[in-house]
């Protein structure tokens, strides 16, 4: 039954490329009339839906070609302006706007020659292939610099498939076509161990080749480089077809080899279709013994080319001779250890549908596909497998070698079964070969559906020798080396290099591309997989979009933005948005422990994916800034996945790089702001949890007054770069005065103005970012106040550096010289508190910003709470039972009536202060633990408070007394402002926890900042240790 239809496409002029997509919901039309028309199409209605028009060259349309749909939407060109374009869809234009698809990139024929034919390949959904052949048989192969952008490609070969090379008048006809299959045909009948092996079907005039590519190697002979192609991979003639009688149209290359064999059509200028099987067999002669072919069109310089067979069956071998030119001459007599046998099946004229197979074709049997040349005995069916489908009359045996008379008419192959009596031998041996080859099909099916390998579904696990493991080598997928520019490049790469072993390139390049992280994947998604709805999902990213990402510096979602772009980008930033989106919702508590699940298990497939994407590093950051319980193994592997995508180099490209266009240095910028992110993520942590910085102070990190001087600065670059500056500050304090828990602070001179000089740069870091941070439309006043928030925080931790490893039962000890620093520490804690309590976008923001914040307000609490019975011991003339005490339980009242989600850190920080406060509340009356009278010891010099500090857009603005906040808690206002000693700012505590020598040795752990505000979570993991319990409720 013919269920074809035509359709009027609305074009101006001729319709001359028609293109479906990888799975047939699109298809193209192009036209002279310079325009191609994109069409949805549904594979069961048959219903089609105009996309979008747009006008694609400044000359007709020669040919365009869909993508793989796994490197993306895009549509590649050519036409009669001399050029090939690259089109990707934009989803956020409307469809038939005309601008729906927009331009990548523009490849001119550098011959100035018309290009007549391209396609595209894709090698394992990542690495993709562009080939163009011109009106002269110019033939050029590219790839892309960089696999996740198509923007740039780098030329691979080139070289005329034709000799004599055509004049430029000449009436010629020169298509090309991609191998189709995943898996190549050597590969499948385990004739060659390159599984990632490229097939071109070439045809010149009425001559039709295919050509392999091989990866060149150190030992390759040199070879004179054409037009600038690097030859990382060059392209030599493995099979040359018999001589048509006619100039030839049009090729194709057959989708599914799983037969073990390839099949070739070929349509001829007088309307004849031909087609081929060719079959890969083992060469068991001498190469001295097989006619060689030419390589790349030219004649070989052995002889004329091989005769034609009459019965257009030949078997001619895949060795390639030297190249014809003296200049370029290499021997390569063993490129391809292996024949091909051709078999002509059919040929169709396009005048007479029922024309039979011609007198030299035979039918062909499902068992003669897979049999060697040794026929067993047999006995012939009856009828077809297409009539014996059906259940109708079949007159396959009357009809003989023709085929029978349904299949003629319909013009398809008219295939029978053989019903074998063989030995036991013979039949193990054929169910063998039909084994091996079911077997490699299911694994490559099994890697396009990224399901795991075959062997996982086995009792027990394939063992492969260690010996092979460890040598295997592969054809290089990188690019090519500059060696003027990388002579002193990663010692990595010269190993990878000499060896060209697969683990070392698997940790040269981002993965194995075989598994991919699934940025792509939408349909795996949790929208796909229904653990929440399109709603859901549009509720909580309009919350991040709009409220959350604006709390972290330079990852603010832009206002057009929408979900099914942030999908499509990254599974793993979609996911992270959820995650935490559903964190601070009520009511959304079942929502986020899936939505938690399904992030933990994309972190640990990400763990061994060498692809990633900036979004990749970017929703890993908003997880880490975000989930106490896996903040600090998110940031480490944030700063790995940003090291393999070389991040860290990125500044000096944008302002250094004299190679860089200005499309080069736009996106160094970019990806230089996510290395500063990282940069400020590592650092929150490294405090949180006591441990040391992974990224160190490289120039990005020292000049970063260069991108604040730039045209190109930002506000939000601004933001990032403030916590920059300040976490250099508290890093260099960090290589000063160490991080171990038990070391005391010296009390000589030298020692104190080393931390008087890092009071000072903090001074100076708050005068310059205090004012430079705007009020955002969104979050208020927030950055600004941030900067006092981190001011304070970064004050009390180098401060209380003072106390660190000094007992609590002894600290009326404190050599005197100490003294202010621990009172400057007391103060900062307060200061805190008292921002929390006064400004109204502070108390807005307690519920969206950062893990790190909600860090700083625990630690200030807890010290305040722990030191409250001691203080007066050293001359502190604070009293915590008026002006501390409120303070707390204000604290404590605010963080209630915050609205979140009940897994929220807000809710368990209220209860634990709670609980600590009760523990100690005899601290607060004027009790001592170690028995002390609470008055001023020996020399210590008694001191009042100012609690108010610099906070707010009023500096120093004094805040009336017995003020009560709106909701009738009182507010650090209502406590003593006496001031009587200024604001001592130093670095930081190092590691919070290193402050936990002087609580009481029971209370020991090896929880860090956040373990104060939680009993549970990663730092669980890593089991007892050293200090830090003094935080621990």
């Amino acid at each position: 039954m013919d269920d074809s239809e035509s359709f009027d496409p609305g074009h101006e002029d001729r319709v001359v490329v028609v293109h479906t997509n990888f799975d047939g919901t699109r298809f193209l039309t192009g036209s002279l009339d310079h325009k191609i028309k994109v069409w949805n199409l549904n594979p069961k209605t048959k219903e089609r839906t105009l996309l979008d028009t747009f006008t694609a060259h400044d000359a007709w349309i020669i040919d365009a070609k869909f993508t793989d749909p796994s490197v993306g939407s895009f549509i590649g060109t050519i036409g009669g302006d001399l050029c090939f374009k690259l089109w990707e869809e934009d989803k956020t234009q409307a469809p038939n706007s005309g601008r729906r698809f927009k331009h990548v990139i523009t490849i001119p024929s550098t011959p100035r020659v018309v290009f007549t034919s391209l396609d595209f390949k894709t090698v394992d959904q990542v690495y993709v292939y562009l080939a163009v052949i011109d009106k002269q048989g110019l033939l050029s192969v590219y790839e892309p610099a960089d696999p996740d952008n198509l923007a740039e490609w780098t030329l691979l070969d080139q070289f005329h498939v034709y000799a004599p090379v055509p004049d430029r008048g000449d009436e010629t006809s020169f298509r090309l076509c991609f191998d189709k299959n995943p898996t190549p045909l050597a590969y499948m009948n385990s004739l060659s161990d390159d599984d990632k092996q490229l097939g071109l079907l070439v045809s010149g005039m009425n001559e039709v080749k295919i050509y392999y590519s091989v990866a060149d190697t150190e030992d390759s002979a040199p070879r004179a480089i054409e037009n600038g192609a690097s030859h990382r991979l060059s392209f030599h003639e493995a099979f040359r077809f018999p001589t048509h009688p006619e100039t030839i149209r049009s090729i194709d290359w057959a989708p599914s080899n799983t037969r073990g064999t390839e099949r070739i059509a070929t349509g001829c200028k007088d309307g004849t279709i031909h087609i081929f099987e060719l079959a890969a067999n083992p060469d068991a002669e001498d190469s001295t013994t097989a006619p060689p072919s030419s390589r790349r069109g030219e004649k070989p310089i052995t002889g004329s080319r091989p005769p034609q067979q009459s019965s257009l069956t030949s078997a001619i071998t895949g060795r390639a001779s030297n190249d014809a030119s003296k200049t370029t001459r290499r021997a390569r007599s063993n490129l391809f250890s292996w024949t091909y046998q051709l078999e002509h099946i059919t040929a169709i004229s396009a005048h007479d549908g029922s024309l039979p197979s011609p007198p030299y074709s035979h039918k062909r049997s499902v068992d003669e596909m897979m049999s060697a040349n040794e026929t067993p005995a047999s006995r012939k069916g009856r009828a077809c497998v297409a009539c014996r489908k059906l259940k109708v009359k079949c007159d396959s045996l009357e009809k003989g070698t023709a085929g029978c008379s349904r299949c003629q008419r319909i013009g398809q192959d008219c295939i029978t079964v053989k019903r074998l009596r063989m030995s036991l031998d013979d039949a193990e041996g054929r169910e063998h070969q039909a084994l091996l080859r079911l077997e490699r099909a299911t694994e490559d099916i099994l890697g396009r559906l990224k399901m795991p390998s075959l062997e996982s579904y086995s009792g027990a696990p394939k063992l492969i020798p260690e010996s092979v493991a460890q040598t295997t080598r592969e054809n290089s997928r990188e690019p090519a080396q500059q060696v003027d520019h990388d002579l002193a490049g990663a010692p990595m790469e010269g190993l990878y290099e000499a060896t060209q072993l697969n683990i070392l390139r698997a940790r040269l390049m981002h993965g194995d591309p075989a598994t991919k992280n699934g940025r792509r994947r939408i349909e795996s998604d949790l929208i796909s997989q229904g653990l929440i709805t399109l709603e859901e999902a549009e509720d909580m990213f309009h919350l991040f979009k709009t409220t959350l990402s604006r709390y972290l510096f330079n990852v603010t979602v832009r206002e057009d933005r929408t979900l099914q772009s942030v999908r499509e980008s990254s599974t793993l930033l979609f996911t992270a948005s959820m995650v935490v989106s559903s964190l601070h919702i009520p009511d959304k508590e079942q929502v986020y422990l899936l939505c938690h699940k399904q992030l933990r298990d994309l972190v640990a497939s990400s763990m061994f994916d060498r692809t990633h994407t900036l979004e990749d590093v970017r929703g890993l950051c908003v997880a880490a800034f975000w989930l106490p319980d896996l903040s600090w193994k998110l940031s480490g592997h944030c700063v790995r996945m940003a090291t393999e995508l070389n991040l860290h180099q990125a500044f000096y490209k944008a302002f250094y790089s004299t190679r860089s266009t200005s499309s080069d240095r736009v996106e160094a910028l970019e990806r230089a702001r996510l290395w500063y992110l990282l940069y400020v993520l590592d650092h929150h942590f490294s405090i949180a949890y006591g441990r040391p910085p992974v990224i160190s102070e490289m120039s990005a990190i020292r000049e970063t007054d260069l991108l604040l001087r730039s045209p190109e600065c930002t506000h939000s670059d601004r933001r990032v770069i403030s916590q920059v500056t300040l976490f250099v500050i508290l890093s260099r304090a960090y290589n000063e005065f160490g991080l171990e828990a038990e070391r005391l602070m010296g009390e000589d001179e030298q020692t104190l103005l080393t931390h008087a000089q890092f009071m000072d740069e903090l001074h100076r870091w708050r005068r310059t970012f205090r004012h430079a941070l705007a009020i955002d439309a969104h979050v208020g006043d927030y950055p600004a106040l941030g900067v006092d928030l981190h001011f304070h925080f970064a004050s009390m931790m180098l401060n209380s550096l003072s106390l660190r490893g000094r007992p609590l039962p002894l600290l009326s000890g404190l050599p005197t010289a100490l003294h202010p620093l621990a009172l400057n520490a007391i103060e900062s804690a307060h200061a805190i508190l008292a921002i929390v309590l006064d400004e109204p976008d502070i108390q807005r923001s307690l519920v969206g910003v950062p893990l790190y914040l909600h860090a700083m307000i625990a630690f200030a609490v807890v010290f305040l709470i722990k030191m409250a019975s001691r203080w007066k011991s050293i001359g502190v003339a604070i009293d915590p039972e008026t002006q501390t005490r409120p303070m707390i339980e204000a604290v404590i009242g605010k963080l209630k009536q915050c609205t979140a989600g009940k897994g929220h850190i807000l809710y368990n920080m209220a209860s634990g202060f709670e609980r600590l406060l009760q523990r100690n509340v005899a601290g607060f009356s004027g009790g001592s633990s170690d028995g002390s009278s609470g008055g001023s010891s020996g020399n210590a010099t008694a001191v009042n408070m100012n609690v108010n500090g610099h906070h707010g857009r009023g500096h120093g603005v004094p805040v009336p007394a017995n003020h009560i906040h709106n909701d009738g808690e009182p507010s650090a206002a209502r406590y003593n402002h006496k001031h009587t000693s200024r604001f001592s700012i130093g670095t930081w505590a190092r590691a919070i926890r290193n402050l936990a020598d002087f609580s009481n040795p029971d209370l020991n752990s090896n929880m860090g900042l956040l373990g104060m505000m939680f009993n549970r979570g990663e730092e669980e993991e890593n089991g007892g240790g050293e200090a830090g319990g003094m935080y621990q409720m």
